[in-house]
């Protein structure tokens, strides 16, 4: 699902800039659930924009889903966004003025999918999640955990081969959190997705992943495979 190469990502000027992310070599194979584990500044958020397709490396080489994401134009990058990968956010990234259903149909709008076709699969999305009764409530009307559903229904409802999730918990209460967490994981096993959790959450890498891989300074310091999570 992805293979990285010597990817760099430097802010600034080349010689004297940022190195966010540092000569990173990276494989995860399809279906894997893999942890991003580091402090802030650590990089992990760059790589995860960087395999979201939101960001360019620097130099180096990165294929995500076939694709090599440094070599794509940027309407080919906003098709690869579109059909390839699904984002969960911290903050939700809801737009506010739209209710449920207008948040989830977006990609599919900008994917082109006729309006039944999209009715057909914003429904099922909304109802795999448990927020179908808030279908026609904006984001100022749902509690965080209500947005954090409805951020995963959008994330899904292209079917999108790889997940990526940055600190999907960060703005909910512990029970809240566990009940996403676990939806989040129910989603990626039906749809045999491939799953990269960014955090700096000891606990939720080993409740999500069955891979952990711990950042510093743009660098991997550990990499280690679990036999399985605990959720």
């Amino acid at each position: 699902m992805i293979h990285a190469s010597r990817l760099t990502k430097i802010y600034g000027d080349t010689d004297n800039g940022v190195k966010a992310v540092d000569g990173l070599n990276l494989k995860i194979e399809s279906g894997q659930r893999v942890a991003l584990l580091g402090r802030s500044g650590s990089g992990k958020t760059t790589l995860m924009n960087i395999l979201a397709g939101l960001d360019r490396p620097t130099s180096g080489e990165i294929i995500a889903a076939g694709k090599s994401l440094f070599e794509l134009s940027p309407a080919e990058i906003a098709h690869y966004r579109q059909t390839s990968v699904g984002i969960v956010f911290q903050s939700f990234q809801l737009i506010a003025h739209r209710t449920a259903i207008q948040n989830v149909e977006l990609p599919l709008i900008l994917s082109g999918m006729n309006a039944a076709n999209r009715k057909q699969r914003v429904d099922e999305c909304l109802e795999r999640v448990a927020i179908e009764h808030r279908r026609h409530h904006t984001p100022a009307q749902m509690s965080g955990g209500e947005q954090q559903r409805v951020a995963i229904a959008r994330a899904i409802v292209s079917k999108p081969p790889l997940l990526l999730a940055d600190e999907p918990t960060g703005n909910l209460d512990s029970l809240t959190a566990d009940k996403v967490t676990q939806l989040m994981l129910d989603v990626v096993a039906e749809n045999k997705a491939t799953l990269v959790l960014i955090t700096h959450d000891q606990n939720l890498a080993k409740t999500c992943a069955t891979r952990t891989i711990h950042m510093q300074d743009g660098r991997f310091i550990s990499d280690e495979i679990h036999a399985e999570a605990t959720a």
